[in-house]
């Protein structure tokens, strides 16, 4: 019996930018298992390809990663796919489960993973032919969501045998197989990417005085990026714009409000030409295209969509209070706020603080005005243009990179 997943996957050129420190790949989307099961009366194994409505793609990623994950750096690739047990599996004594490539289109690599929460433990060892391995690899019974990395732009497909076989690889004798298809296509429009790992705004309501969290180092830049991709619409608002989608709003524990009270976020302050789209509607908030600057924050983890179109360093803070269902402060409650900060540093604008699409005499001039080798969590937007590796001041080490720019 052969079985077709059809994996619609967004393979996409991006254009180079400065990078951000990124720990592990990301794992985005949905789980989609194959199942595996066996017959033991009948020696039958059979394998069950999950009914996509929404296929998942493979993402294009501008990163770098610890090692041993180093082998997805800067690629497009999906680990969404997972080998899964369908049921109690009885093996003969001395046996296992094996998973063969039998044929693939081209332009595909594929590398050992495990259960999606635990990338950091992950091997990423080449299996499945990729880079002279073996075309068996063994199966141990356990959720498996390897890594598939896409070489070469196009439609891809590659087939699997799976079967029971000796320690070696063999097939055993008796035992009945089963085939998978897994084909990939190239998709005219994708979906927007988080940007790397999420980092939580954490809420908290105790005693009436609202607290806030800031997940990791609060004074981190996280990094927007032009990924070159369209995006159907309402996401299209993103079309042409760096952007990211890291913070995320989420509860620090149990929130009792007061009868009729809401949470509510209000942008106190922000750099000019940052933009802020609604999770999910994208919808412009907090003053963007003449939204609100007041958002209603649900309670669930929300990962609004921030963005710009021009190089710089971008900030933002937000007061977060309770208040009645209007928005207004309730009395007694106590409110608090919180800065978020971002870099965007498209590589057609490095070096382009005034951005009239060159780097000139009027640049240096900008980047002497900028340079600091003490850090300046103050600096204006177009000091980000210059500062070249986002470390909070402009120093010997953003003039050589000027210098490259400026030719």
């Amino acid at each position: 019996m052969l079985m077709r997943m059809m994996m619609t996957a967004t393979v996409l050129v991006v254009m180079p930018t400065v990078l951000q420190a990124q720990g592990w790949p990301n794992n985005e989307g949905p789980m989609h298992h194959v199942l595996i099961t066996l017959d033991s009366g009948t020696q039958v194994l059979n394998v069950e390809a999950p009914a996509l409505a929404d296929p998942p793609e493979l993402r294009c990623y501008v990163e770098n990663y610890n090692t041993p994950a180093d082998v997805l750096n800067d690629s497009c690739y999906n680990d969404q796919y997972g080998w899964l047990a369908g049921g109690f599996i009885e093996l003969p004594a001395e046996s296992a489960i094996w998973v063969e490539l039998v044929d693939q289109s081209g332009g595909l690599d594929f590398y050992q993973g495990g259960m999606r929460p635990m990338t950091p433990m992950h091997t990423y060892d080449a299996i499945l032919g990729t880079d002279g391995s073996s075309e068996r690899w063994q199966w141990n019974g356990m959720m498996t969501h390897n890594w598939v990395r896409a070489t070469t732009l196009g439609s891809k497909s590659a087939t699997f045998n799976v079967y029971v076989g000796d320690l070696q690889g063999d097939p055993l004798p008796g035992y009945t197989g089963d085939q998978v298809t897994l084909d990939w296509a190239t998709a005219e429009n994708a979906t927007p990417q988080l940007g790397g790992p999420m980092k939580h705004i954490f809420v908290t309501l105790e005693d009436d005085v609202v607290g806030i969290s800031l997940q990791g180092d609060p004074t981190e830049r996280l990094w927007m990026r032009d990924y070159n991709e369209t995006y159907e619409a309402p996401a299209s608002v993103l079309d042409g714009k760096g952007y990211n989608a890291q913070y995320g709003w989420l509860a620090g524990g149990f929130i009792a409000l007061p009868p009729g009270g809401r949470i509510w976020v209000q942008l106190i302050d922000a750099t000019d030409g940052l933009e802020t789209y609604e999770a999910l509607t994208f919808m412009p908030i907090f003053g963007t295209a003449s939204g609100p600057i007041l958002w209603q924050w649900g309670g669930t983890m929300v990962h609004n969509w921030y963005a710009a179109t021009l190089c710089g360093k971008y900030e933002a803070t937000y007061e977060v209070f309770v208040g009645d269902v209007n928005g207004q402060l309730l009395d007694g409650f106590t409110s608090a706020q919180v800065t978020l900060v971002w870099q965007f540093l498209p590589e057609d604008q490095r070096g382009d603080t005034d951005a009239d699409g060159d780097v000139t005499l009027l640049d240096f001039a900008a980047f002497q005005t900028c340079f600091s080798p003490e850090v300046d969590m103050s600096m204006p937007r177009e000091c980000g243009c210059v500062d070249f590796d986002g470390d909070e001041d402009v120093d010997l080490d953003d003039y050589r990179a000027f210098r490259e720019v400026a030719g």
